[in-house]
């Protein structure tokens, strides 16, 4: 939209088709005719304990460290938070 009020107009313009990703993690605020205009409409879910376990096992293995598996896993609740502990391990070796 150009312009405010009554003398506000919209314009066309050209564009090569193109995908739009959106996220949010409040979906519950938007409004229907917003969530409508998206043709799939996708909840994504936490990783449980034993897949962010086995996430960070395999990190592990590339950057060389030892494999133990009581590391952290009072913190393991999303990956970056779970590769950010793996890094603290890392650099302190």
């Amino acid at each position: 939209m150009i312009g405010e009020g009554p003398a506000a107009r919209s314009i066309k313009i050209d564009l090569p088709p193109f995908t739009l990703v959106g996220a949010t993690t409040r979906a519950g605020s938007l409004t229907s005719p917003l969530r409508d205009r998206f043709g799939i409409v996708q909840r994504l879910e936490f990783y449980n304990v034993d897949d962010l376990q086995h996430i960070v096992a395999r990190s592990a293995s590339f950057m060389g460290l030892e494999n133990n598996r009581r590391r952290g896993r009072d913190k393991l609740l999303c990956v970056h938070e779970a590769h950010r502990v793996l890094l603290t391990a890392y650099y302190a070796e």
